[in-house]
Order: structure tokens, then C-alpha cells, then sequence
């Protein structure tokens, strides 16, 4: 059962875990994904550096790695305290499935989101583009 109140979704354990942690963990996809309304990092880490998709990939719940990989802001490049991605950690108890679904993540459409991410932070630093030239020309006033 998933949970229904938002104090429960950010509320924190003694490993520094939040629901979509105990979620990823357990496997519970249809949970992950409900939780996604209200998560506002997807990749937040433990008190040990470990994010729902590395729990996830660790247990070999491929449902519940879909389901995270899914997520538009997910990051599988994350490395957890031992300098460890989900990857790495699914190769090391042998989630064969898991890997290959890591393998298959398409990382262009992550590069395109960070680089749209980072290409909008800039303009909000820089106070926006002017609209009469245009976001390429504006660049090069």
C-alpha cells in the first residue's frame, strides 16, 4: 500500500530513506510511480549514498528499475559513498536483467535534459533572452 499523506512521502528514517526509497526497495513499482507527484528528487540519497534506483537494481526488481528509469529527472550516473552507480551494484549481485535494462537506458535523452537543464539555469541567470533576438542571437550581443 502506497502512502497517502505528503508528511509520510518526505518524512526521512534513521538511514536517511524516504518513501520512494522503501518503495524501490520492496519492488513496488505501481508505488514508485504514484510517488513520482510528490517526490522532488528522484535521485536522493541515503545517509550512505544510495538512491531508490540503486535499491532497486540491487534487489533485482526490474519493474521497479523501469518504472525509475522512467522518471524524467532520473540520473544513473549517481555514485553512491563507495563511489558505486546502480549499475555496478547490480553487476555485483549479479542482476543480469537489471544490467541490461541500465545498459539500454537511452543516456542521449539524459545528456539532451541536462543540457536543456543547464542551458535554462544560465538564462534565468543572465535575466532571460531578449525575445526580438532570439535565444541564439541573444547570446551573442
Amino acid at each position: 500500500m502506497c502512502l497517502r499523506r505528503a508528511a509520510d512521502i518526505v518524512a526521512t528514517d534513521a538511514r536517511g530513506r524516504v518513501a520512494l526509497h522503501q518503495a524501490a526497495l520492496a519492488g513496488h513499482s505501481v508505488c514508485i510511480t504514484e510517488l513520482f507527484r510528490d517526490v522532488t528528487d528522484v535521485n536522493a540519497q541515503d545517509r550512505d549514498g544510495l538512491t531508490p534506483l540503486m535499491l532497486a537494481a540491487g534487489q533485482g526488481h526490474n519493474s521497479a528499475v523501469m518504472s525509475l528509469l522512467r522518471h524524467e529527472k532520473i540520473d544513473v550516473e549517481v555514485r553512491n559513498a563507495s563511489g558505486q552507480t546502480a549499475r555496478k551494484i547490480a553487476e555485483v549481485a549479479e542482476k543480469h536483467e537489471v544490467i541490461r535494462l541500465l545498459d539500454e537506458f537511452d543516456y542521449s535523452e539524459q545528456e539532451e535534459r541536462e543540457e536543456r537543464e543547464e542551458r535554462e539555469e544560465r538564462e534565468e541567470q543572465d535575466g532571460g533572452t531578449d525575445e526580438r533576438l532570439g535565444p541564439t542571437e541573444a547570446g551573442h550581443q
